[in-house]
């Protein structure tokens, strides 16, 4: 969640004399917003306290193993010789709107010639305002929306494969779309 969000949240609680409950996985915006943290596990609330007191001396074994698991410092990026395990060469979405009747369509570029490449251990962040073409390009790299250039999944292009050929492959290769104050 950016910082700008976290301000204007505490401003309007301030501001507003509100009440709220913020629900997250992140402990680090957990420990910049709340007053009170309830760690809850299969559907119990198994500590609840301060967040001096949880972040400082959680009592479960869970709670704790939720604030050890959680990332420090900077991931290692990956070996130069790691694999590639999916790339995207000039990879472009357009959408045409309206149209008919005499007028032309307005064409929408989502993704305008977007190439990258994962390798295996590595993490790449995409990030962009609203309506960027965040979700379309990961869409696009998975062959869950029609796209132009060259995908190319561990080694293998899958540019040209139907639903069915790429089912096999939907196990091995998911997305995970943004969520708000994810």
């Amino acid at each position: 969640i950016q910082a700008e969000v976290l301000e204007l949240l505490t401003d309007l609680q301030k501001r507003l004399g509100m009440a709220m409950i913020f629900i997250t996985h992140d402990l680090n915006i957990v420990k910049r917003i709340a007053g009170r943290v309830i760690v809850m596990r299969r559907g119990a609330i198994i500590e609840t306290g301060t967040v001096r007191e949880i972040f400082a001396a959680p009592k479960q074994a869970y709670t704790k193993a939720l604030l050890e698991a959680e990332p420090a410092g900077r991931k290692a990026p990956p070996a130069k010789n790691a694999p590639v395990m999916l790339e995207g060469r000039d990879v472009a979405v357009t959408y045409f709107l309206g149209g008919g009747w005499g007028s032309a369509a307005k064409e929408i570029k989502a993704v305008d010639h977007v190439s990258l490449r994962l390798r295996e251990g590595q993490t790449i962040g995409i990030v962009g305002e609203s309506g960027s073409g965040k979700s379309t390009l990961a869409r696009a790299l998975l062959r869950l929306a029609p796209s132009k250039g060259e995908i190319i999944l561990e080694g293998k292009s899958i540019s040209g494969l139907g639903r069915k050929a790429m089912r096999p492959l939907r196990g091995e290769v998911q997305i995970v779309l943004q969520v708000p104050f994810g």
